[in-house]
Order: structure tokens, then C-alpha cells, then sequence
């Protein structure tokens, strides 16, 4: 049984009247001293069983905490105030609650079933009797398609609040079905309600009023019936509909439509539909058929293109593979009208296109007669028109007498007795590659010839040297052809540590000695110049305990020397500060070198930048190697005691100084040392 809004309103209404009622003079009628004193203990029971399902029937007849009982699955656990095997009292306990076995949930109506227990005698359970209770409960949606809900209700207090709501508002009941027919309400206001509602369920509009007639004006026969706020096309049976002069009926509100081209005339009363056909003008020229245009949504005569004049291939706006330019056809239609076949055929590169054609076009641009092969081919599987060169040679010259000359083959002459045919140049050595061209040095020989008592000897021979990252040029140092020195690629090794610079080997790391810059002033910075990097260190503790060569005690320092070789220090890069606390070692990141250090006395006044001073930092600077890969290897000095003069430490050759760990205010300060340097090499 399905549930419309009246029906629910009916539901509504009943369950106020009897839930109401029996709820609220159940209580009164227990709680009376007049008759509570008079009653038998069975009627006290049924009094108290009857309260329950009451209050129970009121609890349920509020949709969402219905539903919400429902939803959680627990009739037996989740009813308010209420759970199986619970004691009411002394005299009454609840046995059993079950809503309809377990698919009541997938259904519209069912019952929620309890079952008491009434002791006979009170405060005990061996002598009992049962009573069954039951609440109908009915499940409906407040919108269509919208969640469900659930509901308490009383089964022959919805049909009554049914027929009560029909009477009372003019309409007619019927009881054998109870169904209420509304056609004759004689109420001008209640018209102008539900008139305009039933008209617009067929999806049409109500015109009119109560004096001069309604009528419901552009029902829509395309389709399925709209949906209302509370019908859906499934609620609505058109099946009994019966039109009285044809007796035809019409069963759906379907689309109908004619087939092929047919255009609708009428419709009948069955919802069929008068179908005709289209024809077409007949030229002489070519015939014309229907047409259904989708883009356009009508019908149109078409041209079948079937006239024998000039009839053309391809549709018009059609692509013609075999063409490489678009061109316009007769539209076979017989009015002379012309229409357009596009380009299906792209050329290549080394081709034009002619009259819808690709023509291969030959190129000769890098044709050269003295060199035969360059001509072989066009470019379109022909060879290029050339003249050979005649190739000279004074090979005969050898054999022919002092004053007199030859034909060197292409007209013209050779001295007698000459051997220079036979000079040439000839690589001496064994370089294949930039590398071993850049360790060693290489000769090109150049042999010039004599003729010695009637032959062609050698008669003297030149050299030319290409030194370490040097080498000769490809294609020089051969034939008649002298050599040519270049340069190596610049970063190609040349030795151990070493690499080609500007035709140079040169060492990747040079370091040339400044000398030592020193401070008096603890918690400065003592800066190397831009170009130079720092190698030593001395540092003080409490004291100032560098002694400077000039005799004046100072408190800390480094030893500077500059760059000159490959590597040099990136300045695009930023420096970084290091610092670290007492008794600690700091050091520069991977690639960054130190360049200015700061050591502290007893306070530590060394700043980084950063919140806080600190016993010792350096300024770190990044090394560009300039495309090398050079492997970091570091190793660590420590000095047990501070000595003046001798407190001046520096790295070995080419090491650069990457951490420290200064004295501080303690004299052993640095794991026991006095301080500690970390120097690396890069190799």
C-alpha cells in the first residue's frame, strides 16, 4: 500500500486522537486513589499493559525517532524506556518485542509485536500469563525519491479520517473501494485548490473559473506524465481512461512517431498518429528525395546527384586522396552549380605541387665537378649534369730530360727531371684521441724529393711539433696538405693533477703562498683577500698567544695564499658562516674551503649572524672546479701545546684548511688539545 499525503495526514490525525486519549487517561485512571483501591490486580495489570503500548504508539508516531529506531536495528534494545525482559513493575515484565521478523525493514507496513508477561501473584514467576499487543506501523516518503521514514498508526482510524476529510470538503465516497471522488465539489474556493493540482499532474495549465467552467488547457501527450511534489508517473493508471465517443482508450502517454521521413498529420484519440509522406519536386535535370537533417531538425529534398553531366567522384567537400590541391567539381545536380573536393595528398619536402600533382624538384646545390660522388644523385634519383676535372699528373717528369717537358694529362706541362710530385706530409706518432694528444708530442714530416743522378730521391725533410695540448687538425698533416697546430678541448688531462687550459697544462689546484694575517682583537674576523683561501691557523685561549714575527702578541690568525691554478672560488656563490660550541670542531660544507676565521678569549664574542656568540667560527667560500670530478680527501692536525712562534700551523702543499677547534677559555680545550685543524686535498 502506497501512502499519499492525505493518507498520512489521516495517519497523522488519527494517531493524536487515539494515542492522545488512551495516554493521557490511562495514567489518570492508575494513579486515582478513588479507583486504584477498587480494582482487581488483572485489571491493574492491563491498566499498566495499556499505558505502555499507548505511550509506546505516541513515541512512534514521530516520523524521525521512528525511523531512527528502525535504522539502528534494535526494537528489542532501542525503544525509549522500553527493552525485552525489562520489569514494568512488580506485577507486569516485558518477554519478547520483535518488529515482524527480520525483513520488516524492506517492506511498507508490518507491526511491531510485544508480548507481556502478568504474574499472578506478585514478586514472583512461577505462575504467569501471556498477553500479546501489536502497533501497526506503516513506512512512507516525506518527498519522492527522499529517505524513508516510519510511522504508528491505527488501521481503521486512517479510512475514517479519509471518508470524514471527503465528506466534509463536497466530495463523494465511495466504500467499496474507499476512494474519494472530487468532481463534485460545489465549493467555488476548494476548486480553485484542487482543480488547478489534477491538471497540473498531467503537465498542463488550468484555465477558467468556478461561474464560467475550468478547463485544463495543453495536456502534454508526448511523453510520461510530470511528476508532482507527491505523484510520480508510477501512481498515476490511465488504463480506465475511456474516451466516450470512439470508445478508443489510451493506455500510456508514450512518444509516438512516424517512420522514415513521414511527417505527423493528427493524432487520434488512441495517442496514435496520422502519418504522411513527403514528395519531392522531380527536375529533369536529377531527382530530389526527402531528407531528416539532425543538425538542422527538419526535413529537406535533397539532391540525389545522379544527373550524367559532369557527374563528379566524391561527394562535394569530400577528400581526394590522390590530390595535393583542392578543386571544384560539377555538383552533379544538373543547375551548373559547382562544388569542392579537398586536398587528401601532402608532398615532401624536396617536392612541389603541380596541378594536383607532387613533382619531385632536383637540387645540384652541393654538386662538385672535382668530386664525382657529390653529383651521383639530384635528389629525385638522378645524377647532376657536371663537367669532370681533368686530375693533372707529373709522374712522367721523373723520366724526362733536364730542359725538356711532358703533359701532365690535362694539357698542360711538367719540367724534365723534376721530383716534386713526390713531396708530401705524414703523421709521425701514435695520438687517436684528445687525451693521449694532450700527455704527448706529436710530428708531422713533411719529405721533399730530388732527382739524384736520373732519380727521385729524398732530398731534405721538415717537422713540425704539436707539443703537450696540442694537436693537428683534422684533415692537415697529409698528402699535399701541411699541418695545422691547435688546441686540445680545454679540461682534458694532461698529467697527474694536471689539465688543458687555453692550449696550457696547467694543475687543477695551485696554491701560491701570501702569508699570515693576524688580529689583536678577540671576536673579529680575519679575512683572507677575494681571490685567496686560507691554509694555517694560530688561535689563543685566555691569552693573546700568537706572537707575531714583529714581537707583538696577537690573538688570533690565518695563513692566506692565492689561487692560480684551474680551480678557482666561486663568486656567484654565497659564503656561509660556521660556528659551533665550545670543544667542538667546525667545518666548512663539502666543496667550501675556509677563508676568514674568528677566535674568542675567555667570553666567546664571535658572531655568526645568527642569535648568540660563539668560541670559534670561519667563513666558508665555494670552490668551482670547472667541471671536474675531484675526490675530497681530509686529514686532521692536533697540537697538544701552545707555543710561541711554533703555534703558527699551516697545511701541506695544495691543502686547504676546512675546520678548526680553537682553544677557547680553556687551554685543552679541543678533546684534550690545544686546538685541532682539518685540511683537505682535492684530487
Amino acid at each position: 500500500m502506497k501512502i499519499l499525503k492525505s493518507e498520512l495526514g489521516g495517519i497523522m490525525i488519527q494517531v493524536m486522537l487515539v494515542g492522545g486519549v488512551l495516554a493521557g487517561l490511562a495514567p489518570f485512571i492508575i494513579k486515582s486513589g478513588l479507583l486504584k483501591g477498587k480494582m482487581s490486580l488483572e485489571e491493574r495489570q492491563n491498566l499498566v499493559i495499556e499505558e505502555t503500548v499507548n505511550n509506546l504508539r505516541g513515541v512512534l508516531a514521530d516520523s524521525e525517532q521512528c525511523q531512527a529506531i528502525m535504522n539502528s536495528g534494535g526494537w528489542a534494545t532501542q525503544l525509549p524506556g522500553l527493552t525485552q525482559g525489562q520489569m514494568i513493575n512488580s506485577q507486569v515484565n516485558v518477554e519478547f518485542i520483535t518488529a515482524n521478523g527480520p525483513n520488516f525493514s524492506s517492506s511498507e507496513e508490518g507491526q511491531l509485536q510485544l508480548v507481556f508477561r502478568k504474574h499472578l501473584k506478585e514478586g514472583t514467576n512461577l505462575t504467569y500469563r501471556t498477553v500479546r499487543r501489536s502497533i501497526d506501523i506503516k513506512r512512507f516518503e516525506k518527498t519522492p525519491g527522499g529517505p524513508k521514514f516510519c510511522i504508528s498508526y491505527e488501521s481503521s482510524g486512517v479510512i475514517d479520517s479519509y471518508q470524514q476529510f471527503c465528506t466534509r470538503f463536497g466530495g463523494t465516497w465511495n466504500s467499496v473501494n474507499s476512494s474519494c471522488d472530487l468532481t463534485t465539489l460545489t465549493d467555488p474556493f476548494l476548486e480553485e485548490f484542487v482543480y488547478p493540482y489534477g491538471c497540473s499532474v498531467l503537465g498542463a495549465n488550468l484555465i477558467g473559473d468556478a461561474t464560467s467552467g475550468w478547463r485544463c488547457d495543453g495536456v502534454a501527450i508526448n511523453g510520461d506524465l510530470t511528476a508532482s511534489d507527491h505523484f510520480d508517473s508510477g501512481k498515476i493508471d490511465l488504463s480506465t481512461v475511456v474516451t466516450p465517443v470512439t470508445n478508443a482508450q489510451r493506455t500510456d502517454f508514450q512518444n509516438s512517431s512516424c517512420s522514415g521521413v513521414q511527417i505527423a498529420r493528427s493524432v487520434n484519440s488512441d495517442s496514435s498518429i496520422n502519418c504522411a509522406n513527403i514528395t519531392c519536386p522531380q527536375p529533369s535535370t536529377s531527382t530530389y528525395s526527402p531528407v531528416f537533417m539532425a543538425s538542422e531538425n527538419q526535413i529537406q529534398c535533397q539532391c540525389n546527384r545522379d544527373s550524367t553531366v559532369e557527374k563528379p567522384n566524391f561527394e562535394c567537400g569530400d577528400t581526394d586522396p590522390n590530390s595535393c590541391s583542392k578543386y571544384a567539381v560539377n555538383d552533379g545536380c544538373g543547375t551548373g552549380n559547382l562544388c569542392e573536393i579537398q586536398a587528401g595528398l601532402t608532398c615532401n619536402s624536396n617536392e612541389s605541387c603541380i596541378n594536383g600533382s607532387c613533382v619531385c624538384q632536383p637540387n645540384c646545390s652541393s654538386c662538385n665537378p672535382a668530386i664525382p660522388s657529390t653529383c651521383a644523385d639530384d635528389g629525385c634519383g638522378n645524377a647532376c649534369p657536371f663537367d669532370p676535372v681533368c686530375q693533372s699528373s707529373c709522374s712522367c717528369a721523373a723520366s724526362t730530360p733536364v730542359g725538356q717537358t711532358c703533359g701532365d694529362g690535362c694539357g698542360g706541362t711538367c719540367q724534365g727531371q723534376s721530383c716534386s710530385h713526390l713531396d708530401a706530409y705524414s703523421f709521425i706518432g701514435t695520438a687517436q684521441n684528445e687525451e693521449e694528444w694532450a700527455k704527448g708530442s706529436q710530428v708531422c714530416r713533411e719529405q721533399i724529393h730530388a732527382n739524384v743522378a736520373g732519380s727521385c730521391q729524398v732530398a731534405a725533410q721538415n717537422d713540425t711539433e704539436a707539443g703537450i695540448c696540442k694537436k693537428f687538425r683534422s684533415g692537415t698533416c697529409q698528402g699535399n696538405t701541411a699541418a695545422v697546430v691547435e688546441n686540445v678541448a680545454d679540461g682534458t688531462v694532461c698529467g697527474d693533477g694536471k689539465t688543458c687550459n687555453a692550449g696550457q697544462c696547467i694543475d687543477l689546484i695551485q696554491l701560491q703562498d701570501v702569508g699570515w694575517k693576524l688580529t689583536s682583537n678577540f671576536g673579529s674576523y680575519v679575512n683572507c683577500n677575494t681571490n685567496e683561501v686560507a691554509t694555517g691557523m694560530c688561535s689563543s685561549g685566555e691569552d693573546r698567544d700568537c706572537k707575531d714575527f714583529d714581537g707583538v702578541r696577537k690573538s688570533h690568525g690565518v695563513h692566506c695564499a692565492k689561487l692560480t691554478g684551474l680551480v678557482q672560488i666561486d663568486q656567484t656563490a654565497t659564503p656561509q658562516y660556521k660556528m659551533t660550541k665550545e670543544k667542538n670542531i667546525v667545518t666548512c660544507p663539502a666543496g667550501y674551503v675556509v677563508q676568514s676565521t674568528c677566535g674568542s678569549g675567555k667570553p666567546f664574542t664571535c658572531p655568526t649572524g645568527v642569535k648568540g656568540n660563539y668560541p670559534h667560527a670561519v667563513q666558508c667560500v665555494k670552490l668551482d672546479f670547472k667541471g671536474n670530478n675531484l675526490t675530497e680527501k681530509s686529514r686532521f692536525i692536533y697540537a697538544k701545546k701552545m707555543q710561541r712562534k711554533t703555534g703558527f700551523v699551516k697545511c701541506s702543499s695544495n691543502e686547504f684548511l676546512t675546520g678548526l677547534c680553537s682553544i677557547g677559555r680553556h687551554k685543552w680545550n679541543c678533546f684534550g688539545y690545544a686546538y685541532i685543524m682539518r685540511c683537505t686535498k682535492y684530487e
